[in-house]
């Protein structure tokens, strides 16, 4: 797939959100209140609404960005190895 994937150990650099202008298809950092929880998700516009949706949909549903939902930062990278 060419999906990005975040593999378990990896260190994911973030920036700033722009509260006002978030960018569709980025990779999103976001605390969702009701399940006081952080999750990574790629932001995706859908006519007037925006939702997260997660990388692996075959576990994960698509969060809705309601109030409950809060924008900390967008993912501005992602970095790993590997020791064999």
């Amino acid at each position: 797939s060419m999906q990005p994937t975040f593999p378990s150990g990896s260190k994911i650099i973030l920036r700033k959100c722009d509260t006002i202008n978030h960018h569709a298809h980025s990779f999103v950092f976001a605390y969702l209140k009701k399940f006081d929880t952080f999750v990574v998700r790629k932001l995706l516009n859908h006519g007037t609404n925006q939702i997260l949706q997660p990388t692996n949909s075959e576990i994960f549903n698509e969060i809705a960005l309601t109030s409950d939902v809060e924008l900390i930062s967008s993912v501005a990278g992602c970095f790993w190895y590997s020791r064999i």
